[in-house]
């Protein structure tokens, strides 16, 4: 018998109820949908497990809780997205482990507290997704090195971050590192967009700024 590789899930079509720990059983699953359907609940702990994963989508969903730390040890994955539920707590600082990781995708939550240095370490990270959520503290100036690789300059980490949105967090504070700012100062502010050679969304206000975006007076102009 062939170990199940994917696991798809239409949209809509499971019952409300938490994911089963179940799922853990599956060692050689490398791919896990689940998203868009009535979930609820919190993350299982047991996911952590499925040493092959890639893909782990849980997003448009109601689970609540946080995310296990355990989930730092999916060492193959990919793309994690839990998009648009009600996670709660801190983002766990282990995900900076995930070598192999493109995409992050936490936004529309309830997740607190700063935005963990440890992430700068994803040197294979394409687009990491923070906005919509109660971040506070300012954004690690180390989180810059992700930037370095998106077009006009090179890093030898091979970094290529090309979305990083942390827009719709009213706490965050300081400003925005430099290197995320366009070569001739212009801000790229949450309603800027790719097309104009930004990748850093942010709300420009009195306490978070960068490029030239003052923050004495905030609410700058693209």
């Amino acid at each position: 018998m062939v170990p199940l590789q994917s696991f798809f899930n239409d949209p809509l079509h499971l019952s409300l109820g938490p994911i089963p720990s179940e799922f853990g059983n599956m060692e050689s699953l490398q791919v896990l949908f689940l998203h868009e359907n009535n979930l609820t609940g919190q993350l299982p702990s047991e996911v952590g497990r499925l040493s092959n994963l890639l893909y782990f989508y849980a997003y448009n969903n109601s689970l609540v809780g946080d995310i296990p730390t355990v989930f730092g040890s999916l060492e193959p994955l990919l793309e994690l997205s839990l998009h648009n539920n009600r996670l709660q707590s801190s983002i766990a600082s282990e995900l900076g482990q995930l070598s192999n990781l493109r995409l992050l995708d936490l936004s529309e939550n309830d997740l607190s507290g700063s935005i963990p240095v440890e992430l700068s370490r994803l040197s294979k990270l394409q687009a990491l997704y923070l906005d919509g959520n109660n971040l506070t503290g300012t954004v690690p100036k180390e989180m810059a090195w992700l930037w370095l690789n998106n077009g006009t300059t090179t890093s030898s980490s091979g970094a290529m971050l090309a979305d990083f949105h942390i827009h719709q967090n009213p706490s965050l504070s300081g400003t925005i590192p430099e290197e995320f700012c366009l070569p001739h100062g212009k801000p790229c502010p949450r309603w800027s967009s790719r097309e104009d050679g930004c990748t850093i969304m942010f709300d420009c206000t009195a306490d978070l700024c960068g490029c030239d975006c003052d923050c004495l007076g905030g609410g700058g102009t693209p």
